[in-house]
């Protein structure tokens, strides 16, 4: 068994007594209700989250600013819900050495390690595998960006972003369709268990569908995935898109029409 700790009532940035759950799973979006902090620190009340909810519930808390208490409650009802399987593998001790030790480190059990593991190999690395997605440090991206132009960036990122997905969705079995393409951004691109381009803060509820898209690499990154995720709207869904570009930050709203066709 594992625990968070619940903090009661906090701002993003620990001003203001109330705000909304950031979280993009969010089935409400309300304001005064608990929000959820991983802490160390002792007297708040203890809040029991069985192993096989917890990666979904460290994804939430790493994929979002603030997650509320009731969040966390539906998913792990609808976790329980799911069967699971036992199974044995047989494995180099070298390898168990390694898991005994980063779920130490990280406070939680092998199982849930496992779990996490298993589960960023599910719905991502065999799917980078066979595109044979290159890994590489967030400096070595910025010290490429700087020596490329941002008419540049933003030429390849309406090229790429008018293909690609739906290139992906098709690889994974999926559909191309409102659903799959917000999931493809708040999940494959902006999870922080997958491609993370960036921290995708998702409101479908504000009257226009916004997403807020948080990195660190600066203005020209900002430049691509701006230009990258209008291209991908705008072709795969025919539906306008009102973008914002800052030094570390995107914002992209989309237009609500009566409702969405491919």
């Amino acid at each position: 068994m594992v625990y968070f700790w619940n903090k009661g009532l906090v701002g993003r940035a620990g001003l203001e007594p109330t705000t909304l759950c950031t979280s993009s799973r969010c089935p409400t979006k309300l304001d005064d209700r608990p929000i959820l902090q991983l802490s160390l620190i002792d007297y708040y009340e203890k809040i029991k989250l069985s192993d096989f909810i917890l990666p979904y519930v460290i994804d939430l808390f790493e994929g979002s600013r603030n997650i509320c208490y009731w969040c966390v409650l539906l998913n792990q009802q609808a976790e329980r819900r799911k069967k699971t399987v036992t199974r044995t593998f047989r494995i180099n001790e070298e390898w168990d050495d390694v898991l005994q030790k980063e779920a130490e480190e990280q406070g939680v059990s092998v199982n849930v390690l496992m779990n996490k593991i298993l589960r960023r190999y599910a719905l991502f690395e065999r799917w980078a595998d066979k595109y044979e997605v290159i890994h590489i440090m967030p400096r070595t991206l910025e010290r490429i960006l700087e020596v490329a132009s941002e008419e540049g960036l933003a030429q390849v990122g309406r090229i790429e972003g008018a293909v690609r997905p739906m290139d992906s969705l098709t690889m994974m079995g999926k559909r191309t369709s409102h659903e799959s393409l917000v999931s493809l951004v708040t999940e494959f691109y902006g999870g922080t268990d997958f491609a993370r381009w960036f921290n995708c803060d998702y409101h479908p509820d504000l009257g226009s569908e916004v997403f807020h898209l948080r990195h660190k690499l600066g203005n020209k990154w900002s430049v691509f995935i701006e230009n990258y995720l209008t291209a991908m709207f705008e072709n795969l869904l025919k539906t306008k898109v009102q973008s914002t570009a800052l030094d570390q930050a995107v914002t992209l709203t989309l237009e609500k029409p009566s409702k969405h066709t491919i």
